[in-house]
C-alpha cells in the first residue's frame, strides 16, 4: 500500500539536529560482532522479490543497525533494502527500534518508530509482555507531533548494495534528557537495542515484519535471537557519554580514569581539565584537590595572589581562589612575600590586630605582638594607653613604655609625670622617685638638685654637714655637695651658727676664719673665727692681729702675753726685767736683736711660729 505523501524531507524533518558523520556511528554487536541480517528474510516476502524497503540487511562490513548518543540525543540507524520513498509517495508501515532494559531478554520495553500513516516519530511502551519481536507496543508515550524530542531522516547508503541495488538507512533520533526523564532509559542501566520493521500500516505500535539478526525463519522467534549485546549511554555515571569516552580516551566503566578525584564528565565540561592527567596544570596538586578547594585545575595560581595553589594547599591552608583568605585587608600573596604574616589567620600574631591594620593603619608587625619591643602589646598601646606601638618609649623620657606601665606606674604619654624638672628616666637613674616632685623632702625639686645644685635628690643633706639641701641653697648660699663650701677648715654649719656677713672672717675682725679655725683659746665656747678677742685679754683680734710681737711664736690675737722681744737677746719679755745683764739698750727690738747666748733658741721659735701660721692657713 502506498501513500500519498509530501517531500520526504518535509514528512521527515532532518534540519532539527545534525546527525553523527559517517564515522561516529558505532555498530550495534550480537556476541561482540557487528549485527548482521539476511536479505529478503522478512516474514511476508517471497523468495522472488528483488528489493523490499521493510527488509533490513547488513553484514559485519555494513552492520545492520548502528548508534550514536550525546548529550543531546540518542541515535539510531538500520539498513533497509529499498527506499522507502517512492516519488513522492511512502511506503506504507513502521519503522522502528526496540528497547529491553529490564534484563529480561523475553519482552521488550518501549519502542522508537517513525509511521508512515502519521509521518510522526512515536515512543512506545510494551505493558504486556510476550516473547515474540511481534508483541504489540499498548500505550503511547510521546510523537513529534507534541515534542520537539524526536526526529527521523532516510538517507541513501552509498557503501552497501545488497541484491546489487542500493540501500538505505532509515535515522531515529530522540532527545536523551527526554529519554532520562520519561523513565524509558537509565545513563548507568545497560539496554540492549534492535531494529524491526512492519508492512502493515495503522497508528499502532507493531513490528511484526522484520528484525536485524533474524534468518530465514523469519522475526516470529523469540526476541533474544534479534537482541544486540548491552550498551551503556553512561555506563560510569561521570556524565561523559559513551561516545565521548571514546573520543577522549577514557574509560567508560571508570568514572574518573586518571583517579584525580575529579570525574572525567566534570573535567571536560566543566573544567576544561585533562581526564587522562591527574594533574593538568601541574602545580603539583591533583586536578579533584584543586576543584575541591575552589581552584582551577588549569592554573597554577587560581586566585592570581602570588601564591601557587600547590603553596596555598600544602603550607597555607589558604583560598585557591580568594586572594585574601582571611579577609584582613592583605592579599594571600603580600602576606607570605612581604609581611610574613600567616595568609589564613586574621590575626597572625595575636595581639588583637587584624594583619591589615597593623600593615595598613598602623605600620606595626603583624608577626609580633610587641612591635617596638617595649613590653607593651601593640593593641594595648594603641587602645588602653594611647601609646605609640612603633616607639619603645613614647615620651622619649628615657624609660620603655612597658616599665613605666608595669615597673614604675608612671605616664609613658609624659616625659616628667611629676613636673619637677627630671624626666622620669632621669628620675630612676638618680634613684629618685618618678611620681614625687621632691624625692627626699628637703623642699628642692628633684629637678632642682640635679640640674641646678648637682645635689643628691634622695637626701635631705648631700654632703652631710647638718645642713639641709634646701638651707644650704636658699638661706645660707653654701653648697650642698661640700660640708666646707669655702674650703676654710671650718665646716658649713659652725660658720652659719656664727652668722655675720662675710663668709672668710665671719666675726669681721680681719683675721680670715681660714687663719683663726674652729679653736676656742679663751674656753669661752665661741671659736676662734667667732671670737672678736679670742684671747679674751680685753683687746679685739682686730687690733692684736696676727703679729707675733712677743716673738713667742703665737700671734698676739690668742696670746694674752704679747709683751716685747729682748732687742739683745732675741729673748720674748713682757717687762724686760729678764734681761741679760749686759743688755744696754732695752729699747731695741727683736729683729735687731743679737743672736747671742740664747739667739739660737730664738730663731728656732722663730721658725716654729711661721710654720704653725702657714699650716693654720693653709
Amino acid at each position: 500500500m502506498k501513500l500519498a505523501i509530501p517531500l520526504l524531507l518535509a514528512a521527515l524533518p532532518s534540519t532539527v539536529h545534525a546527525w553523527p558523520a559517517e564515522g561516529d556511528w558505532e555498530a550495534l554487536t550480537q556476541s561482540g560482532s557487528p549485527i548482521e541480517d539476511l536479505e529478503l528474510d522478512g516474514h511476508l516476502i517471497s523468495g522472488s522479490a528483488e528489493e523490499d524497503c521493510w527488509d533490513i540487511v547488513g553484514d559485519s562490513t555494513t552492520p545492520a543497525a548502528s548508534w550514536y548518543v550525546d548529550e543531546s540525543y540518542l541515535y539510531l540507524r538500520m539498513v533497509l533494502n529499498a527506499n522507502p520513498i517512492v516519488g513522492a509517495m511512502f511506503e506504507g508501515g513502521q519503522w522502528g527500534f526496540l528497547f529491553e532494559t529490564d534484563g529480561t531478554t523475553t519482552t521488550y520495553e518501549h519502542m522508537l518508530a517513525v509511521f508512515a500513516d502519521t509521518l510522526d516519530t512515536e515512543l512506545w511502551a510494551n505493558t504486556d509482555g510476550g516473547n515474540s519481536l511481534r508483541e504489540e507496543a499498548e500505550d503511547l508515550i510521546a510523537t513529534t507531533a507534541s515534542s520537539t524530542a524526536g526526529m527521523s531522516d532516510i538517507d541513501k547508503l552509498t557503501t552497501s548494495s545488497f541484491g546489487e541495488h542500493d540501500d538505505f538507512t532509515l535515522l531515529l533520533a530522540w532527545s536523551t534528557q527526554d529519554l532520562f526523564d520519561l523513565g524509558i532509559l537509565d545513563p548507568t542501566t545497560a539496554v540492549q537495542i534492535t531494529a524491526a520493521t512492519s508492512q502493515t500500516s495503522g497508528t499502532t505500535g507493531e513490528l511484526d515484519y522484520d528484525g536485524a539478526g533474524s534468518d530465514s525463519s523469519g522475526p516470529a522467534g523469540a526476541l533474544a535471537n534479534h537482541l544486540a549485546d548491552a550498551v551503556y549511554i553512561d555506563q560510569d555515571g561521570d556524565e561523559l557519554y559513551y561516545f565521548a569516552e571514546l573520543d577522549a580516551g577514557t574509560d567508560p566503566s571508570d568514572p574518573d580514569s586518571d583517579d584525580d578525584g575529579l570525574e572525567d564528565g566534570a573535567e571536560l565540561s566543566d573544567h576544561g581539565s585533562d581526564p587522562l592527567n591527574d594533574d593538568s596544570d601541574g602545580d603539583g596538586l591533583l586536578d579533584g584537590i584543586d576543584v575541591d578547594w575552589c581552584g582551577d585545575p588549569m592554573l597554577t595560581d587560581t586566585d592570581g595572589d602570588g601564591l601557587s595553589d600547590y603553596e596555598e594547599y600544602t603550607t597555607w591552608s589558604s583560598s585557591l581562589c580568594n586572594t585574601d583568605t582571611d579577609h584582613d585587608g592583605l592579599d594571600d600573596g603580600d602576606e607570605v612575600n612581604l609581611y610574613g604574616s600567616h595568609p589564613a589567620m586574621e590575626d597572625t600574631d595575636g595581639d588583637g590586630l587584624n594583619d591589615g591594620d597593623e600593615v595598613l593603619i598602623y605600620e606595626t608587625d603583624p608577626t609580633t605582638t610587641d612591635s617596638d619591643g617595649d613590653g607593651l602589646d601593640d593593641d594595648v598601646e594603641l587602645f588602653e594607653y594611647k601609646t605609640d606601638p612603633m616607639l619603645a618609649d613614647t615620651d622619649g623620657d628615657g624609660l620603655s613604655d612597658g616599665e613605666e606601665i608595669d615597673t614604675y606606674s608612671t605616664d609613658p604619654l609624659v616625659a616628667d609625670g611629676d613636673h619637677d624638672g627630671l624626666d622620669d628616666g632621669e628620675e630612676i637613674a638618680n634613684d629618685a622617685d618618678p611620681e614625687n616632685p621632691d624625692t627626699d623632702g628637703d623642699g628642692l625639686l628633684d629637678g632642682e638638685e640635679v640640674h641646678n645644685y648637682g645635689s643628691d635628690p634622695t637626701l635631705t643633706d648631700t654632703d652631710g654637714d647638718g645642713l639641709d639641701d634646701r638651707a644650704e641653697v636658699q638661706d645660707h648660699g653654701t653648697d650642698p655637695n661640700e660640708a666646707d663650701t669655702d674650703a676654710d677648715g671650718i665646716p658649713d654649719p659652725d660658720e652659719v651658727a656664727c652668722g655675720g656677713d662675710d663668709s672668710d672672717d665671719r666675726d669681721g675682725d680681719g683675721i680670715p676664719d681660714a687663719t683663726e679655725g674652729s679653736g676656742d683659746t679663751d674656753g669661752d665656747g665661741d671659736p676662734d673665727f667667732c671670737d672678736t678677742d679670742a684671747d679674751d685679754d680685753g683687746i679685739p683680734d682686730a687690733t692684736e692681729g696676727t703679729a707675733d710681737t712677743d716673738c713667742d711664736g703665737i700671734p698676739n690675737y690668742v696670746d694674752d702675753d704679747e709683751g716685747s722681744c729682748d732687742a739683745d737677746t732675741g729673748d720674748p719679755s713682757s717687762d724686760d726685767t729678764d734681761a741679760p745683764d749686759d743688755d744696754k739698750d732695752e729699747g731695741g727690738s727683736c729683729a735687731s736683736a743679737p743672736a747671742r747666748g740664747g739667739g739660737a733658741l730664738w730663731m728656732v721659735a722663730l721658725l716654729a711660729s711661721a710654720m704653725l701660721r702657714r699650716r693654720e692657713n693653709d
